[in-house]
């Protein structure tokens, strides 16, 4: 009834002032066609800063406040059963960059916090959001408010004016003077209810705004907190991004390896065929193992630049655009022995967004319950299970991440023991050749076992980066529970 009433009395003022208009410039424009001109900028190139690479960064910097879907028209396979005139169908397709741009692991979280869309559009709500103006808004309803109550009061007046007037005189036919009185009687009776419903709306108007600017302020703080969580996990993304495509080009490095090893194997079986010790099947096996070979290579070379483009993408760099990695850098025995469960597990609960929107749930439901919203505590003890369970999961999503880095590190201790052995090999396989005791090729393969032992070791310190940066984000708040 409050919000009908004073929709009404809007209403009514815009009705009488745009009746005004038209009487006084005789009639409304014709509205104008809208201009549908497009000045297209380009926009302009951005070049992040390229810090000097160093290990998971402990102390990361905090989100600061600040992806578009096309829907595909469906195809079917049907012509239409009418004839129709045809259209230009001609599809802009967007260009596409096919420039390189390098980034470190370090630079990454300053520049997707800075580029990527997704958080740019995050800090629009919020600042449209914080722009809202709750004061003006409900000093315009006070104001409507007075501007009815005063009019109404003037039409009683005028009304009671007359009936006072018809109450004094005398003469004229007696039933249409009762039949004016009671209608205007009738009138003052609903005007007075209209009157008191205001003055109602008047005294509610404090509580109104109260409540709204609570609701304003709820809003900007779930607004930043999903502006800080999205941002996060954009940029956790990104670093988990950047460690697979290191992976990858290590992976890549040992098919290279098997390639050249197969190359060496056909050189040797097509010898042997030439002499007569093989048969052209046992050659074509072997030919066919190195083609398997050089396809695998191919494969992984499309799957890391479709990461590298991927990256970039997240990084707020133009469609197309891989990312040049530097590698990693091995984290340290100080950053090992810094890890602490007890107080690390702590803050990683402080800083949950899940359990942040938990106890916001909490919140909100024990507001319900004190504002008469909902009858039953239900909702209050449902919200508080909820919490509880959340904050379980973390705690337990937290010790398997501290376990995961204690094994990585010891798998780095295995890495390490099993080159050392592959050297002791090496050398003695080395001091074989010398004397003549194995063919070069044997010697090659030695020397590919000792490669691939290194490489393993790198693997190894990758995996315990990346464990290590997923207990580091985890301190902040990005867990998966």
């Amino acid at each position: 009834m409050k919000k009908r009433m004073l929709a009404l009395l809007l209403l009514a003022a815009l009705t009488t002032g745009l009746c005004a208009y038209a009487t006084e410039t005789g009639g409304f424009p014709d509205p104008e066609p809208p201009n549908t001109a497009v000045d297209p900028e380009a926009a302009p190139a951005d070049t992040p800063a390229q810090p000097q690479e160093t290990g998971p960064s402990e102390d990361a910097p905090k989100a600061q406040p600040g992806a578009q879907s096309k829907a595909k028209t469906p195809v079917t396979g049907k012509a239409p059963a009418l004839a129709v005139a045809q259209q230009n169908t001609t599809v802009n397709v967007p260009t596409t960059s096919q420039e390189n741009r390098a980034i470190t692991f370090s630079g990454i979280d300053s520049t997707v916090r800075s580029n990527n869309l997704t958080i740019k559009s995050l800090e629009q709500t919020l600042a449209g959001i914080d722009a809202q103006d709750v004061e003006i808004q409900f000093w315009l309803a006070e104001a409507a408010l007075e501007s009815g109550r005063a009019e109404l009061n003037k039409q009683i007046n005028d009304m009671q004016d007359t009936l006072d007037r018809l109450e004094t005189s005398s003469g004229g036919d007696p039933a249409l003077t009762a039949a004016l009185k009671g209608m205007l009687q009738g009138n003052i009776s609903q005007m007075k209810s209209s009157l008191a419903d205001i003055e109602r709306n008047l005294k509610d108007l404090e509580d109104q705004q109260d409540a709204a600017e609570e609701t304003k302020d709820n809003a900007l703080v779930s607004t930043k907190k999903a502006l800080e969580n999205t941002g996060n996990m954009l940029v956790y993304n990104a670093e988990n991004l950047y460690i697979s495509i290191a992976a990858q080009q290590l992976n890549r490095t040992g098919v290279v390896r098997q390639i050249a090893a197969a190359d060496r194997k056909l050189s040797e079986m097509e010898t042997r065929y030439r002499l007569g010790q093989i048969s052209q099947l046992d050659l074509e096996q072997v030919r066919s193992g190195r083609s398997t070979a050089a396809s695998g290579q191919q494969s992984l070379t499309f799957a890391i630049d479709g990461m590298r483009m991927s990256l970039g993408m997240l990084l707020g760099w133009d469609v197309g655009t891989k990312a040049d990695i530097s590698g990693l850098a091995p984290v340290t025995d100080t950053q090992l022995r810094s890890m602490n469960y007890e107080n690390d597990l702590k803050e990683a609960l402080a800083n949950s967004y899940t359990i942040w929107q938990k106890k916001d749930a909490l919140r909100q439901a024990n507001n319900d319950y004190e504002d008469d919203v909902a009858s039953t505590l239900h909702a209050v003890n449902a919200a508080k299970l909820d919490l509880e369970n959340a904050e379980k999961s973390v705690a337990h999503s937290f010790l398997t991440l501290f376990n995961t880095v204690t094994e990585k590190q010891r798998l780095v201790q295995v890495a390490e023991d099993t080159y050392k052995l592959q050297v002791r090999l090496f050398d003695a396989a080395d001091k074989k050749y010398g004397l003549g005791q194995i063919s070069k090729n044997e010697l090659d393969d030695a020397q590919d076992e000792l490669d691939s032992a290194k490489d393993a070791i790198t693997s190894a310190q990758y995996e315990l980066f990346t464990a290590y940066n997923q207990y580091q984000w985890a301190k902040r708040g990005c867990i998966a529970s």
